[in-house]
């Protein structure tokens, strides 16, 4: 009550106590959202300095990141040349064996059909089996480059230029063969 009557004697009112009591919780309701109010600032600053952190840290790992994924372009060129002219040699081993059976097998069957056939059939069918042959042996190069490719040994560049040279070997090849065809 000391209270209410040293408001008394200030405002020259007479406040009731209740007015006193009301006054005191409105005056502590503004210190709680006061103190609120420093709270959420200090924690906005927290995640704000956080967040500067986090994204200094992601920009060092995205330099890291991009640095490696110039490497890992990089190392495929340089094994893909050395193990591209180690296949190419493979293959060329392989496709001579084959050849060389291959012939000696249209040989012994040439020999049985040669009183039936013309020159000229023979030099048609020579050429359909010689372009067969290359056919058949550029679409093996295009399924050796196709897992090369899908092991990563190859890189898409020289991906993409070594099917559009061999697509192109192919069609050519190809269209020889229906000319072939459309003749006889």
């Amino acid at each position: 009550m000391q209270f209410s009557s040293f408001l008394n004697a200030i405002f020259k009112i007479k406040i009731s106590p209740f007015v006193v009591i009301l006054m005191i919780l409105i005056f502590l309701l503004f210190a709680v959202i006061i103190t609120f109010m420093i709270k959420i600032r200090r924690f906005q600053r927290s995640i704000r300095n956080d967040l500067i952190q986090n994204t200094k840290s992601l920009k060092k790992k995205s330099i890291k990141l991009k640095k490696l994924k110039i490497k890992l372009k990089e190392q495929p060129k340089k094994l893909s040349a050395a193990e591209m002219e180690h296949v190419m040699n493979e293959i060329k081993k392989i496709s001579s064996l084959w050849k060389s059976r291959k012939e000696r097998l249209r040989k012994g069957l040439w020999e049985r059909f040669d009183k039936e056939r013309t020159e000229k059939e023979f030099k048609v069918e020579d050429e359909r089996m010689k372009l067969q042959r290359e056919k058949e042996r550029i679409e093996e190069l295009i399924k050796k480059a196709k897992i090369k490719y899908r092991k990563r040994e190859i890189d898409e560049t020289s991906f993409r230029d070594i099917m559009k040279d061999y697509q192109k070997e192919l069609m050519e090849i190809t269209l020889k063969l229906s000319e072939l065809k459309k003749e006889h």
